[in-house]
């Protein structure tokens, strides 16, 4: 018995192995993005920011001056719409639209990043027969939306600062 279940586990381990499967680690963020002050941000991407930031030992500031990177949301918008409809005119399938327009700073307030779009856009099917389940689908769907836009801004940033670190000093 004993030994069927390490079997078990072991060929479960090899198959997630084997699809490209890997658990998301912390990122190591450079000594500029362990202080970051973000400007003009949803509660729910706030929320995400700070849940990455813990994870990868840095933290969101309250005071820009603190801070060793700014993001600073420009235009933040969420949106549902119907895609496909059932024979009686209930929506089954829904698509979530994501619209950000960030740019990143430093500290004394210098543009790192101008002005970038981020536009991310996901499906799910509206179960009909399982009210809850669509209500908690789509919560879901929005989390994952705000962690992609999260992972989004701190890879942009992160390769800016490795771009100027590699710039030979006049």
């Amino acid at each position: 018995m004993r030994l069927t279940k390490v079997l078990i586990l072991l060929i479960s381990i090899s198959m997630l192995n084997a699809c490209g499967f890997k658990m998301r680690t912390a990122v190591d963020l450079p000594e500029a993005m362990k202080k970051i002050y973000l400007q003009g941000a949803s509660s729910k991407l706030r929320n995400a920011f700070k849940s990455y930031l813990i994870s990868s030992k840095g933290q969101l500031v309250g005071d820009p001056k603190k801070a060793g990177i700014i993001v600073n949301i420009l235009e933040e918008k969420i949106y549902r719409r119907s895609v496909s409809l059932s024979a009686r005119g209930k929506s089954t399938e829904y698509q979530i639209n994501y619209y950000l327009i960030y740019e990143l700073r430093d500290n004394n307030d210098e543009v790192l990043v101008p002005e970038q779009t981020l536009e991310i856009i996901k499906d799910y099917y509206d179960n009909q027969v399982d009210v809850i389940a669509k209500d908690i689908e789509g919560n879901l769907m929005q989390d994952e939306i705000y962690r992609q836009a999260v992972r989004g801004m701190v890879d942009k940033a992160r390769f800016e600062l490795k771009k100027i670190e590699l710039q030979p000093k006049s």
